[in-house]
């Protein structure tokens, strides 16, 4: 159903593309000739990323966990490739814009610091896959399982606190992605899913066992 849906969206595209072309060799203006060249560049992005990697690619991974990351991963690198080729087409003097942009950038990067350490801490953690969406984790002594990773935050829903045991707050908690850079990230689910604890009742010497990572 979302590739008949996403076949039907890139046929628009390929239709408007068509609608703005046959305007401009009735009426030629240097606008709607850079707006053809927009809507083809948009609907050559869409196929390729939308159409070709999501559905071809993402749709074949059984793993849902690695399905979620790639999906953010395409979803990021799909906007970035877009932004770019709009700056081609519609910037005539590229150079001074990419200059101009690094100048704003650099004084934003120090004005917006903790956004920039959020952005990087996001795209650290989805390339080095530090925990993934059903992971519990432990991050500045927040513990719980992770259920969205977003770009500047990742979302958990809280455990322990005031509840005894392993067992879900009902609280979701925010936390800044680049709390990774600077923190101990303690993830209880990947590679490994026993944890060792200790029962009060025994002596430092009594040897423990292992239970199940919840």
């Amino acid at each position: 159903m979302d590739m008949v849906r996403r076949l039907i969206n890139f046929g628009i595209l390929i239709l408007l593309g068509l609608s703005l072309w046959f305007a401009d060799q009735w009426f030629p203006e240097i606008y709607l000739k850079e707006a053809v060249n927009t809507v083809f560049a948009f609907a050559l992005v869409y196929l390729l990323f939308k159409i070709v990697l999501e559905d071809r690619f993402i749709g074949r991974i059984r793993d849902s966990r690695t399905r979620y990351f790639f999906n953010k991963l395409f979803t990021t690198v799909y906007f970035i490739v877009f932004g770019l080729l709009l700056l081609a087409i519609w910037v005539e003097d590229l150079q001074a814009v990419l200059v101009g942009f690094g100048l704003i950038a650099a004084g934003l990067t120090i004005a917006l610091q903790e956004v920039a350490k959020n952005f990087v801490g996001g795209l650290l953690i989805l390339i080095n896959n530090l925990y993934s969406v059903g992971d519990r984790i432990e991050i500045n002594s927040k513990l719980g399982d992770v259920i969205d990773i977003g770009m500047f935050s990742t979302t958990i829903m809280e455990t322990n606190e005031w509840i005894s045991g392993d067992q879900p707050t009902g609280r979701l908690s925010v936390i800044p992605n680049g709390q990774v850079l600077n923190s101990v990230v303690n993830n209880y689910t990947r590679d490994f899913n026993f944890i060792w604890e200790r029962s009060p009742s025994l002596s430092p010497t009594t040897a423990t066992g292992g239970r199940p990572n919840p």
